[in-house]
């Protein structure tokens, strides 16, 4: 490194070539410099970078990045930084990161026995150009598994010198084939598991700071399931639009247990304020299917979501039940149950009357006549009505709960 000092100015400096290691990258400069005219009136500075990246591997850094999300293989990438900063021409950045050679593989740690499964990529490519006040990023990225997802996206800042602001134009498009989203479920709590194919093609507009989009998103054979709590959907299907920034929920079905499904449909605001409105309607629904632990419901609840809060209110009923508690164990009553005979419980704007809350909750509950709860001497057919609500920021119930028939 070298530089010049006059009259206590820094007048311009320059890098030998040399590498740069950061984040498991190595950055190679060929060429770096800055200089700056000295006086008053002196034009803007120059100055360069030329840097190439030396091959990178990814499945490296996505190991420590996240270390129990079970990647594996091999896959080599490299790219080069070019920019310039000229006082007449403005500034000018050439930027690529592409693949090599190799592969990505994924192994569903939370599976026992499961099998690594190559990804196939066949493309990956990330290429940014900026000239003449215009920004252009583009992308590209392909396998067989994984999928295709190809778009670019253009910012005109009117201003061959100036970097894109927040207020700058936005334009471009972004089209995504996922033939399998079991990948996706790596971004998932342990032990779910996410399956069905999914398209998405859109059109960008707007600003940097608020983009706007217009399109059409889709989804077939969705299933999503997690063994150890007994969920277990199926066959779900989704159609959205998106349309500035909002997007609406035309459709979105599902199906769980023998013949149950669930629905839902509602908009959203994408931007700020955030909001989301949707309402869902079960028939029959397998919520649980476990072996000591199965529920089917029906209804209907509407679910509002804001910054502020998030409002859930409705009428579900249960269709039928099972909750074996001799395989775990027995459940007790809290301090804060009181067992009442004939008495009625307090009403709801006297149990909750000037509690502030975050989240608002208020679902009625039908025990319906075939909940049955069984294990550790205990055989009882449970009834009864609740409300679900809640009081500062914990859940309540109220209610009463009778046994039809047991022993």
């Amino acid at each position: 490194c070298s530089s010049d000092l006059r009259t206590a100015q820094l007048d311009s400096w320059q890098l030998a070539p040399t590498e740069l290691q950061a984040l498991g990258a190595t950055l190679k400069l060929e060429e770096a410099w800055w200089r700056a005219p000295l006086g008053a009136g002196a034009a803007e500075p120059s100055a360069r970078v030329h840097a190439r990246i030396l091959p990178l591997d990814v499945v490296s850094w996505l190991q420590r990045v996240q270390p129990d999300a079970g990647w594996g293989g091999q896959l080599m990438a490299s790219g080069m930084l070019r920019f310039d900063r000229d006082p007449a021409a403005g500034l000018k950045v050439d930027a690529l990161l592409s693949r090599d050679r190799g592969d990505i593989s994924l192994r569903e740690p939370t599976i026992e026995g499961s099998q690594a499964q190559a990804l196939g990529l066949k493309q990956a490519k990330l290429a940014l150009l900026g000239q003449g006040g215009v920004w252009t990023l583009s992308e590209v990225f392909e396998g067989t598994l994984l999928g295709r997802l190809e778009g670019e996206q253009r910012v005109a800042t009117g201003d061959a010198h100036r970097w894109p602001a927040p207020r700058d134009p936005l334009n471009g498009a972004l089209t995504v084939s996922a033939p399998s989203l079991r990948p996706w479920g790596t971004w998932m709590p342990a032990g779910w598991r996410l399956g069905g194919q999914a398209q998405l093609k859109a059109v960008l507009a707007g600003t940097v700071a608020a983009p706007t989009y217009t399109g059409t998103l889709e989804a077939q054979q969705l299933s999503l399931s997690q063994a150890l709590m007994g969920v277990q959907l199926r066959d779900g299907e989704l159609l959205a639009q998106l349309t500035g920034d909002r997007l609406t929920l035309q459709r979105l079905t599902a199906k769980s247990g023998a013949s149950g499904t669930v629905s839902a449909t509602g908009e959203a605001q994408l931007m700020a304020p955030v909001h989301a409105h949707l309402q869902v309607q079960a028939d029959r629904f397998a919520v649980l299917q476990r072996v000591d632990r199965r529920l089917v419901v029906s209804g209907n609840t509407v679910l509002d979501l804001s910054e502020e809060d998030i409002s859930v209110e409705g009428a579900v009923s249960v269709d039928e039940g099972l909750f074996d508690i001799s395989r775990s164990d027995a459940p007790t009553i809290g301090d804060d149950v009181n067992v009442l005979s004939d008495r009625q419980v307090a009403s709801d704007d006297e149990a909750t009357a000037g509690t502030p809350r975050k989240v608002k909750l208020k679902v009625d509950i039908d025990l319906g006549q075939k909940l049955r709860l069984q294990g550790r001497g205990l055989e009882a057919t449970l009834t009864g009505k609740l409300r679900a609500g809640m009081s500062g920021r914990k859940p309540t119930l109220q209610g009463t709960v009778g046994v039809a028939q047991g022993r």
